[in-house]
């Protein structure tokens, strides 16, 4: 019984390991599929893949195509670039000649600007020398009131003198007075007039008095004529001083006009400068005219040659094109041929891999079918204990082709398959 007990391991290990060979060929069954399928869509490819080079060709075409019309609009909008460029040169003119002409009225207004300008600068002057007439007015006035002002103070000094005669002792005070009095006097001939006066109404007063009176006036007199040839020092050097501002302001003058007539004529000058430059750039600009007509004229022969020679281009690359397009039809050719050839190469592999696989996969029916019989062949010598119903077997077990054949041929019927409790 052990011996038969081993023997059904045995043969149970066996049934399983012919079981995971028959997944195995289910799975590699599958995997064949799958590569029939896949081969099947790189024929799809392949052919895609040349339809996709005859149009990406008949994109080439369609690009040269549009190139072409690209140039030709892009030579149409160089034709109205110049026109436009054309167009602003005439523009240019007239901007040109309405700015000489605004340059001309620019310039008569400056004119006008400096001639108003020297106008109001007259108008200046004649004040200034309206307004020193009136300051050389109101010093003589004062002037005047000054000497009228020293006569009066002589005039009183000279009735108070009068009055102090009686007493010699007060005549020394009051001659230190009239000392001090005397050196305001101004003018000596005002002063001198006022002595003769005196003289000649002090004649009554006795010769001692007069002579005293003489000697002190005579002293007072040294003393006013100093002072006064001390003033008229001052008056001389006022006098000189303002000969002097005069003459500075005169040169001052002189100076302001001459710096007026300089920046005229510097701006006469820068005018002219002007001018000149001016008339420097009109001609550069004329002669830059006539050297762009000279290059117009040159640009439009360029163009010509250059339409010609992308014309010669054009025809070369066509050529070329075609020579590569006709190059390229041959080496899809040659590689087509080559590519049904490998094709036929593939499927004969293919065949020949399938054709081994089915005498691999009959071998193995045929092997299992060997076993099967074996199996059935010790099943009607195996004893009734050890002998199980089919039903209890999980349906995973009944996938293999041997099972479903021996199922297959009982028909309904018990079939009580060998196994390990």
């Amino acid at each position: 019984d052990m011996e038969k007990m081993q023997g059904n391991q045995s043969r149970c290990r066996v049934i399983s390991e012919e079981r995971s060979r028959c997944r195995v060929i289910s799975e590699e069954r599958s995997r064949c599929r799958v590569i029939s399928e896949e081969r099947s869509r790189c024929r799809v490819i392949s052919e895609e893949r040349s339809r996709c080079r005859v149009i990406s060709e008949e994109r080439s075409r369609c690009r040269v195509i549009s190139e072409e019309r690209s140039r030709c609009r892009a030579i149409s909008e160089e034709r109205s670039r110049c026109r436009a460029i054309s167009e602003e040169r005439s523009r240019c003119r007239v901007i040109s000649e309405e700015r000489s002409r605004c340059r001309v009225i620019s310039e008569e207004r400056s004119r006008c600007r400096i001639i108003s300008e020297e106008r109001s600068r007259c108008r200046i002057i004649s004040e200034e020398r309206s307004r020193c007439r009136v300051i050389s007015e109101e010093r003589s006035r004062c002037r005047a009131i000054s000497e009228e002002r020293s006569r009066c103070r002589a005039i009183s000094e000279e009735r108070s003198r009068c009055r102090v005669i009686s007493e010699e002792r007060s005549r020394c005070r009051v001659i230190s007075e009239e000392r001090s009095r005397c050196r305001v006097i101004r003018e000596e001939r005002s002063r001198c007039r006022v002595i003769s006066e005196e003289r000649s109404r002090c004649r009554v007063i006795s010769e001692e008095r007069s002579r005293c009176r003489v000697i002190s006036e005579e002293r007072s007199r040294c003393r006013i004529i100093s002072e006064e040839r001390s003033r008229c020092r001052v008056i001389s050097e006022e006098r000189s001083r303002c000969r002097a501002i005069s003459e500075e302001r005169s040169r001052c003058r002189a100076i302001s006009e001459e710096r007026s007539r300089c920046r005229v004529i510097s701006e006469e000058r820068s005018r002219c400068r002007v001018i000149s430059e001016e008339r420097s750039r009109c001609r550069v600009i004329r002669e830059e005219r006539s050297r762009c007509r000279v290059i117009s004229e040159e640009r439009s022969r360029c163009r010509v040659i250059r339409e010609e020679r992308s014309r010669c281009r054009v025809i070369r690359e066509e050529r070329s094109r075609c020579r590569v397009i006709s190059e390229e039809r041959s080496r899809c050719r040659v590689i087509s041929e080559e590519r049904s050839r490998c094709r036929v190469i593939r499927e004969e592999r293919s065949r020949c891999r399938v054709i081994s696989e089915e005498r691999s996969r009959c071998r193995v029916i045929s092997e299992e079918r060997s076993r099967c019989r074996v199996i059935s062949e010790e099943r009607s010598s195996a004893p009734l204990s050890l002998l199980v119903p089919v039903f209890l077997i999980t349906p995973l077990y009944i996938s293999t082709p041997g099972l479903q054949a021996c199922l297959k041929s009982n028909q309904g019927k018990a079939c009580y398959f060998c196994c390990h409790l």
